[in-house]
């Protein structure tokens, strides 16, 4: 048996106004910051890994809640699905030259990383990440990722987590479920 904790960032400028809808790669707010902290105070982290998403106020929650962890696994299946200007993500150079304890192997800044994906696109991406997580050996799953991609990806598979609650995810959330 897996356990798996879902996390939602933390709050951004963002999700401040729809207006700053259209800032990239924005900060967290200062109370964003302190809900990672509580989070961090609350949170058992006995992780054996922790998928992080791309964007900078997912890598600055995992880093606020975590630590410095050398357990953080950039990947590009859970990233948030473009929208907004606010959903694209730096170069893999900049992430790495901010967050140089996580490992950005799987990433690359091919020509269409900050594209609009089509919605079959995001669902092959949910079933992707499904499968890596559903076939890892790793027993203690962190993921840290965003609400659009957290409401998609548990409407298909929370059944296989045991998860009852489908409802929006709340800023620095988190929902832990079971998988075989």
């Amino acid at each position: 048996m897996k356990k798996v904790s879902f996390i939602r960032h933390a709050q951004g400028v963002h999700n401040l106004s729809e207006k700053n809808w259209q800032i990239e790669h924005p900060d967290l707010t200062d109370l964003g910051k302190s809900q990672c902290k509580k989070l961090s105070n609350s949170l058992d982290k006995d992780y054996d890994i922790i998928y992080v998403s791309p964007l900078k106020r997912t890598l600055k929650t995992a880093e606020l809640v975590f630590g410095k962890n050398n357990n953080f696994i950039a990947t590009e299946l859970i990233k948030e699905a473009i929208v907004n200007p606010c959903d694209k993500r730096e170069s893999k150079d900049e992430s790495i030259k901010n967050f140089p304890f996580v490992n950005f192997m799987n990433i690359s800044d091919n020509y269409d990383y900050n594209k609009l994906e089509s919605d079959s696109k995001i669902e092959d991406r949910c079933d992707e990440f499904f499968n890596l997580v559903k076939n890892s050996h790793h027993k203690n799953i962190a993921v840290v990722t965003h609400g659009e991609y957290l409401n998609r990806f548990l409407n298909k598979y929370s059944n296989q987590f045991n998860i009852q609650d489908k409802n929006w995810f709340k800023n620095c959330e988190v929902r832990t479920g079971f998988i075989y």
